[in-house]
């Protein structure tokens, strides 16, 4: 018995040695298939490639050499030396005495961790509305089974942002510290973050002792709920000198604070409890001579337990000044939800008004509508403005009121639309003229719609009634009537989508203006109509015009072309037009013009050409055709056609024109004429011609016409405005000296022969004149006779008389001259010399005669309009 007693006890010993033995090497034996498990686990987690190597396993410690992990999408994941420290007792409880990791380093190779952690995080925050949630204590939140977590390195890198980082995890604090170093920052960020056991808890971010941005606060626990206190502030000024996102945006501190109270059993966000406020400060702006004012805005969040949110957003009164301005804004936004977030009612507020030594304008917008999960934002945009300008003499003012319509859901994308649109009316007075109330109506059915590329589903629309200009103080009537109109624009479908630089076309657009039939100090004006049809791309703005004036007696088309660079064309056609159309009433101003159109037509065409550096060159060409006219009843005008022409050569004008016409009658008749000339007219500015000119040149290179049976030639002659007197000459060929005499028909005068000669013509100031011309008979010369009641009453007043009486009854010349002068005022002076004889007088001696005539050429000419009834002739051969 005892010896089987003490074999049992040899055996029980040697199976607990075994058994004990195999205890304490079990680590060491399944250490490598451990390490095959790891490696296995990784592959089961979706990690692409992976390597875990355990250099220690035993029952006080396990020691991970190395976790390495190549994810999906490039990213890198590396531990080194995790250290997890136990008591085999406690292991059973599920407690470890220490988790120690001297490195975490994560390589992010691209933007897809990012991306997919946001969409996880979107995910995540919607899941967690209406579910029912319950909060632990705070002890819960921050006890762990570990007695301590240490991270001595912690790298994160990617791209934009590189860290080293620390952390350290109790049951009394949570702790992570260390650098951030964004990838466009010389400085790196320290950041802190911690969580105590009591309840405090901390967020800052700074650069070398500055704050940039910090949170903190406190949790208190009760029985039911949780309430956590926020204070905020960021230094926005600091982070814009670091943040690009930021840099153009004048901001300058964030502050807040917030109570939020949570309850232990709640569903969000209805059970939430908030209150809290912040102020926005932001910088001035200053460029050139203006400046926008420092200001500050305030938010302001409420919402007690059940109770709906309470929304308020508020600014200091925005002032922008300037040396001759000053404008200010009052904004505010309030918004009112539901518990749940399921809707909301919105209101938004603005008030502006500009201000200056003219006059002053106001805005005023008041919004409101609402928002639901459901059918998504809705909001009326009224808008009412006012403005007044009051300056020397004029006043106007211009009211407006428009009403708009905003919607936007999830699904349906972005539309604004309005019925009605603008609405404006202007009055006043601009001196000299009174306007009457003028309405106008802009944007009327706009449609706006984005889903999400924007596109206009209907075209930008503007009509305007008719306006009525009026000068009360004028003598005689004076109104000018802007007509009714409108105009309308579709921009391109892409204008909305891509940039303006990346588009051939923006869009089209098509107006209608013109005035009505009008009076100018009692003169009528017609009538007149522009129909404008234009396209507008990156690259510039063409398109075509139409003017058509008196009820379409005048049409003028137009091509348009203006190029980016400001170079580009107006190429123009008018159509002929008939001068004496009733419906252009250009005889109504005859008494401003002098002239009275009987018949004939204007066309022409040309070009203005516009440069890239401002300039502008005009080239072209009018014609006349069939012209007749009577100009202030002392000129006939019959049958005349002519053509002129309009360039430019460097800082003058250029000028051609012919003229040539059946007849010109200021009382004796000018026939068969033609004019060739040229003159170059220089302005004092090239591109202002309206400042006047500097001087003129001209030069005819042909003038000729019919005059008495003859020809009147000019060969050549200039003219130059610098100068104080400018001459030329006239030659007169075989002039019929019976006409002449006929000229004075109750003189009774019968003469033969023809006359030649030179007139030198001088133009001065004063006007023009003939300081010694001369005129001469051609061989073998003619006949004068003067034999009447007049020269019988002559002959027997006086014997001297009678002899020559006598002598010029029937006189042969074979010798005539003639000297002519002129003065400008009309005075014309002939010296004639007769030599030859009357072969019934001294048995047909040769004698010579000498005879002064003075005359006022302006009277002669007037009392031939009188006798030919010139002007009375010429109308009722274009009244037939």
């Amino acid at each position: 018995m005892q010896r089987w007693l003490r074999r049992l006890l040899w055996s029980l010993s040697g199976s607990l040695l075994l058994v004990t033995g195999l205890v304490l090497a079990a680590p060491w034996l399944l250490k490598p298939t451990l390490n095959q498990w790891a490696n296995q686990a990784l592959q089961l987690a979706g990690v692409g490639q992976g390597q875990v190597v355990i250099r220690q396993w035993n029952w006080h410690q396990l020691h991970i050499e190395s976790v390495q992990a190549l994810l999906a999408d490039g990213s890198q994941i590396d531990v080194q030396h995790l250290r997890l420290s136990y008591r085999p007792l406690a292991l059973l409880r599920g407690e470890f005495q220490q988790l120690h990791i001297e490195r975490i380093a994560v390589q992010q190779a691209s933007e897809r961790l990012t991306q997919a952690a946001q969409r996880q995080a979107q995910r995540s925050s919607a899941a967690l509305l209406q579910q029912p949630l319950s909060l632990p204590p705070l002890q819960q939140w921050l006890q762990i089974p570990l007695g301590r977590v240490q991270i001595d390195q912690l790298s994160w890198h990617n791209p934009q942002l590189a860290s080293d980082l620390q952390a350290s995890f109790d049951d009394g604090l949570w702790r992570l510290w260390g650098q951030l170093q964004l990838d466009n920052q010389p400085l790196p960020w320290q950041l802190e973050l911690q969580l105590q056991i009591g309840g405090q808890w901390l967020i800052l971010l700074s650069e070398q002792q500055q704050r940039l941005v910090q949170w903190h606060g406190r949790i208190q626990q009760s029985n039911a709920s949780t309430e956590i206190e926020v204070e905020q502030f960021a230094n926005l000024e600091l982070l814009g000198t670091r943040l690009p996102a930021l840099a153009a945006l004048p901001l300058g501190t964030l502050s807040g604070s917030a109570t939020l109270t949570l309850p232990d059993n709640m569903l969000l966000p209805q059970d939430i409890g908030i209150s809290g406020q912040w102020q926005l400060q932001t910088q001035a702006i200053t460029q050139g001579d203006s400046e926008l004012a420092a200001n500050q805005l305030s938010l302001q969040l409420d919402k007690a337990r059940q109770d709906n949110w309470q929304l308020s957003v508020r600014t200091a009164e925005i002032q922008l000044s300037r040396a001759d301005a000053h404008a200010n804004a009052s904004p505010s936004l309030s918004a009112s939800c539901d518990a749940a977030l399921q809707q909301c009612q919105l209101q938004a507020q603005l008030q502006a008004e500009v201000s200056s030594a003219e006059g002053q304008a106001t805005l005023a917008v008041d919004s409101q509508g609402q928002w639901s999960q459901l059918d998504g934002l809705r909001l009326q945009l009224p808008l009412s403005l006012s403005a007044r300008r009051q300056v020397n003499q004029h006043d106007v003012a211009v009211s407006g009121q428009g009403q708009w319509q905003l919607s936007w859901h999830p699904q349906q994308g972005l539309t604004v639309s309005s019925e009605q649109g603008l609405s404006l009316q202007l009055s006043g007075s601009i001196a000299p003229w009174d306007i009457s109330p003028w309405h106008s109506q802009w944007l009327s059915g706009m449609s706006l719609s984005c889903q999400p590329q924007c596109q206009l589903t209907a075209p930008l629309q503007g009509q305007w009634q008719a306006l009525t200009l009026r000068q009360p103080q004028a003598n005689l009537s004076t109104e000018l009537v802007i007509a009714a109109g409108q105009a309308s624009c579709q921009l391109s479908d892409q204008l909305l989508q891509r940039a303006p630089s990346e588009l051939p076309f923006f869009g089209r657009c098509r107006t209608t203006m013109g005035t009505a039939a009008s009076r100018w100090n009692g003169w009528h004006i017609a009538d007149t109509q522009l129909d404008a049809d234009l396209a507008l791309s990156a690259t510039g703005l063409w398109g075509q015009l139409q003017l058509q004036a008196a009820n379409e007696a005048l049409s003028l088309h137009a091509d348009l072309r203006r190029n980016s660079d400001g170079s580009g064309h107006l190429q123009w056609y008018l159509q002929p037009t008939e001068l004496a159309a009733e419906a252009l009433q250009l005889n109504q101003w005859r008494a401003v013009t002098g002239v009275q159109w009987l018949a004939g037509q204007l066309s022409g065409q040309g070009w203005l050409r516009w440069h890239s550096d401002g300039s502008w060159t005009p080239d072209m060409t009018l014609r006349l055709d069939h012209v007749s006219a009577n100009y202030d009843n002392r000129v006939a005008i019959d049958g005349w056609h002519g053509f002129t022409s309009l360039r430019q050569h460097n800082d003058y004008w250029h000028i051609d024109a012919q003229l040539a016409g059946d007849q010109i009658n200021p009382g004796i008749a000018l026939e068969d004429s033609l004019l060739r000339l040229s003159a170059q007219l220089v302005p004092h500015d090239i591109q202002q011609p309206w400042l006047g000119l500097e001087y003129l040149t001209a030069e005819l290179h042909e003038g000729r016409t019919r005059l008495l049976g003859g020809t009147v030639r000019i060969p050549q002659a200039a003219y130059d405005s610098r100068k104080d007197i400018n001459a030329f000459g006239i030659a007169v060929d075989h002039i019929e000296l019976q006409q002449v005499a006929a000229l004075e028909a109750k003189a009774e005068v019968n003469a033969t022969g023809l006359l030649d000669g030179v007139l030198p013509i001088i133009v001065a100031p004063d006007g023009v004149s003939v300081p010694a011309g001369h005129l001469f008979a051609r061989a073998p010369g003619g006949t004068l006779s003067y034999q009447n009641q007049t020269s019988a009453a002559l002959g027997g007043s006086h014997e001297g008389v009678a002899m020559a009486m006598n002598l010029l009854s029937d006189f042969h010349y074979d010798t005539l001259q003639s000297s002519i002068r002129y003065q400008p005022d009309g005075e014309l002076n002939l010296g004639l010399s007769f030599a030859g004889s009357n072969p019934n007088f001294f048995d047909g001696q040769a004698t010579e005669l000498n005879i002064n005539l003075d005359y006022n050429l302006l009277d002669l000419l007037h009392s031939l309009r009188v006798t030919q009834n010139l002007v009375q002739e010429l109308e009722q051969k274009y009244q037939q």
